[in-house]
């Protein structure tokens, strides 16, 4: 991939995550490590496989709320219910 396309898409995750769904919605955005990189820094070097990163969407930008391990899924769905 280019360096321009490479920008592009970076581009482009950060502006879906910046977007406000439909009220009473949740977006749900499913990528890989270098994308999120590329989007958000080289200090997300460590996002590991099956967390989630939970973002609010703001007047345009997006704000980190949290970071979910894959092993804290089960411990958050019996709390939901």
């Amino acid at each position: 991939m280019s360096p321009d396309e490479n920008s592009r898409r970076a581009a482009a995750l950060r502006k879906m995550l910046a977007h406000a769904p439909e009220q009473g919605k949740n977006s749900i955005l499913i990528t890989h490590k270098p994308n999120i990189i590329d989007a958000l820094g080289r200090e997300w070097f460590d996002v590991k496989e099956g967390e989630a990163s939970i973002f609010k969407p703001e007047g345009g930008k997006y704000q980190l709320v949290a970071r979910v391990q894959m092993e804290d899924w089960p411990k958050l769905a019996v709390a939901i219910k």
